[in-house]
């Protein structure tokens, strides 16, 4: 079992339960995960994220934790770090997060960005919401619509992408994009606004479905539950807690 969408590093504006990486494993460890996708939360506020990430880098040395890169795109140093990256710290894709750094999917810098990830056979982590809404202070993201980020999926079928954090209703509404495209994915980290958030999602769109639980920002228990009730079939649950169509799609990831 791997989280495909986990985070060490402190919230600026509120304490977490989980914020080291020995914290991460522990969590993990007791929840039956053997390792994880990680991101470093510094980076997110950053100016300059090379030495939060270079930090992660060293963290996860010689664990079972793959490293995914947080990058800004706007930033004139962007393509100069996920370059000495890809070449040094055998990262596992990049994570964006346009609702925090204030851009849109229209913003001509992530190209390069899109097409050096594709040549590398390494995903995109699309951060579309992070926190609960309701407990953000000095910061308030502006959301992405999802009807551009089902065109800006239209345009990009050449590059592996996960949706981090979208609602069950956000999933439910570019349905016909994520089906179209030949390797997108969705987390159910941000759902958790009900019981049973797979209901109206059609049994195609569930093998889309990768594990990740946005911990420790989030909790993790609360998305795992999904799956320790059975909510979905064994064969879904195990394309998503193992990530069996996502690395397929991800020539890059069996890298050493």
């Amino acid at each position: 079992m791997l989280d495909f969408n986990c985070y060490v590093g402190a919230w600026p504006f509120h304490p977490l339960a989980v914020e080291t990486f020995g914290q991460l494993q522990q969590l993990h460890k007791e929840n039956g995960i053997e390792g994880g996708f990680v991101s470093s939360i510094k980076s997110i506020f950053y100016r300059d994220y090379f030495y939060s990430e270079e930090e992660l880098h060293e963290q996860l040395k010689g664990s079972a934790y793959r490293h995914v890169l947080t990058v800004n795109p706007q930033l004139p140093a962007c393509m100069d770090i996920v370059n000495y990256a890809l070449e040094n710290w055998n990262i596992a894709g990049v994570r964006i997060l346009p609702s925090y750094h204030g851009y849109n999917l229209n913003e001509p810098a992530l190209e390069p960005l899109c097409a050096a990830l594709e040549k590398a056979g390494l995903p995109l982590f699309l951060t579309v919401n992070l926190e609960d809404v309701r407990n953000t202070y000095l910061l308030i993201p502006k959301p992405l619509p999802m009807e551009q980020i089902a065109l800006w999926l239209e345009k990009h079928h050449g590059l592996t992408v996960v949706l981090c954090g979208p609602s069950p209703y956000d999933v439910v509404q570019i349905e016909e994009s994520i089906l179209c495209h030949p390797a997108a994915f969705y987390d159910p980290s941000g759902m958790r606004l009900g019981s049973f958030p797979f209901d109206n999602h059609s049994d195609e769109l569930r093998t889309r479905l990768l594990y990740g639980s946005m911990s420790g920002i989030l909790c993790l228990k609360s998305s795992l539950l999904h799956f320790e009730k059975k909510e979905l079939t064994p064969e879904q649950t195990k394309r998503s807690l193992y990530g069996t169509d996502f690395f397929a799609k991800c020539p890059g990831l069996t890298k050493k």
